[in-house]
């Protein structure tokens, strides 16, 4: 009996938690960024191999390196002022890691479509990652799948 109360509290203690950093906006389920154009929100995390950008021009990760985009939305039309400086991702590895050289990119077809894209490099040994954008509290990032 002692054996299946833990195993339920074991299950039960990290859903708790996800759902107290997600309401205070600790993870990226919406968590809120106040940067220099205004407040962003993380709409996703993801890790792919490459992203086509349009027009035959798309981004990859060179070896031993995996591409981790970071996806806002916002006051997009604001991005060409949008400071990067400071800004990083923690993998899990100890690894920390800029935003990748190409900035920040907004991406969509519509103006009502458009978003904010942080492309960054880590190392293929990380799995997970942390956003940390200075003056913020930092952004478990929850990779979609």
């Amino acid at each position: 009996m002692n054996r299946l109360r833990e195993h339920k509290t074991a299950r039960v203690i990290p859903s708790i938690l996800f759902l107290l950093l997600t309401i205070l906006g600790c993870t990226s389920r919406r968590a809120r960024i106040e940067t220099s154009i205004g407040q962003l929100t993380v709409i996703k995390a993801e890790v792919v191999n490459e992203f086509v950008l349009g027009a035959g021009w798309s981004i990859k990760a060179q070896d031993g390196h995996q591409l981790l985009l970071v996806w806002f939305e916002g006051n997009i039309w604001k991005s060409l002022n949008l400071t990067t400086s400071g800004v990083y991702v923690l993998g899990d590895d100890g690894s920390t890691t800029p935003v990748a050289s190409i900035g920040a990119t907004v991406v969509g077809e519509k103006s009502s479509e458009l978003k904010l894209l942080l492309p960054f490099y880590p190392p293929i040994t990380a799995t997970s990652f942390t956003l940390y954008w200075p003056n913020n509290t930092p952004v478990e990032l929850a990779l979609s799948k």
